[in-house]
């Protein structure tokens, strides 16, 4: 289905422009004026300014969301090697590895990440001395406490970039609202205008349909080749 489009709504307004700057003398008295005119250039201006602040949110939002997702795999990789000499010292079983989750699904939800990660941390106290025995030392602990501070750090910052692209994007959307109530104005005053004029009614027409996106064409296939059956009866 044809949608309207910041870009066909500039283009519509430059078309109307020309069209009612020809036809200014019957368009005038119904408010087409050289000052709705220039309203309706401003209010496309500001509609491609939204649009690239719209744009501009989205891709750092997006930039962030696939930060945030690296940093969760990393961390959860981190939980997951520890996992291993966990089930060596204490076996798999044990209430040990129930304390660090081992058998336990990570999912991708960052905080569930970052709160087994603490826990982690804080057992490591405790069993740091037999962990000790299978490898796992300081640095391997401080590594997945740094990693999770990160990740907290780039949830946060993910989390104010998706408000504001939800606010620009919401702006940008007003905005094109505002391009085609000025724009339908027009089109409606032409209307009236040129009740009786086919030929000018069918220029203010083939502005507005400047707005819309062309809708998707589907497919053709061929049709499957005839069977012998098929190619014999027809002998």
């Amino acid at each position: 289905m044809a949608e309207i489009t910041s870009e066909g709504l500039a283009q519509e307004q430059r078309v109307e422009e020309e069209l009612c700057t020809k036809y200014e003398t019957k368009l005038t008295p119904r408010g087409i004026t050289p000052e709705k005119l220039k309203a309706h250039a401003a209010s496309v201006a500001e509609m491609e300014d939204k649009r690239v602040l719209a744009s501009n949110a989205e891709s750092a939002k997006a930039q962030l969301t696939q930060q945030e997702a690296e940093g969760r795999s990393n961390l959860s990789d981190r939980l997951r090697a520890l996992q291993e000499p966990v089930k060596k010292e204490f076996g798999i079983g044990s209430p040990e590895a129930k304390e660090f989750a081992v058998g336990e699904p990570l999912t991708d939800s960052t905080k569930q990440v970052i709160a087994r990660a603490k826990d982690v941390v804080k057992k490591w106290v405790t069993y740091k001395d037999r962990l000790g025995n299978q490898g796992v030392i300081q640095d391997d602990i401080d590594a997945i406490q740094t990693d999770a501070d990160s990740l907290g750090t780039l949830d946060a910052k993910q989390e104010t970039a998706k408000k504001a692209a939800k606010a620009a994007t919401q702006a940008f959307n007003d905005a094109m609202d505002t391009v085609v109530k000025i724009a339908d104005s027009i089109q409606s005053g032409a209307r009236m205008a040129f009740t009786k004029n086919k030929a000018v009614q069918a220029e203010f027409k083939a502005a507005k349909k400047l707005r819309y996106s062309a809708p998707a064409r589907e497919k053709k296939t061929d049709p499957p080749p005839a069977t012998d059956a098929a190619n014999t009866a027809g002998k």
